[in-house]
């Protein structure tokens, strides 16, 4: 199982304080996992499959840095100094 992170570059304003993303595979299905520019957990949602994560996110916020791989642990691809690790 992995997790894939990506920075909100322009937010469309709902929800309000999401910086970055993170989508996490688990065996109950996909988690998109939400952080505020802190790296405070802000939230999160449940899917079915990769892609339908994917197609919330894309509805959600208008502009989106590219997506990588990063660790489980969150701590390991959140910000500093204001850019996603």
């Amino acid at each position: 199982m992995g997790a894939h992170c990506s920075e909100v570059v322009s937010p469309s304003g709902d929800p309000p304080g999401s910086k970055f993303l993170r989508i996490v595979e688990r065996v109950e299905g996909f988690f998109l996992q939400r952080f505020d520019e802190r790296g405070e957990f802000v939230g999160d949602l449940q899917f079915e499959t990769l892609d339908e994560a994917m197609r919330h996110v894309y509805s959600e916020y208008d502009e989106l840095s590219d997506w990588r791989s990063c660790p489980d642990d969150p701590s390991g691809c959140m910000p500093r100094g204001g850019r996603l690790l």
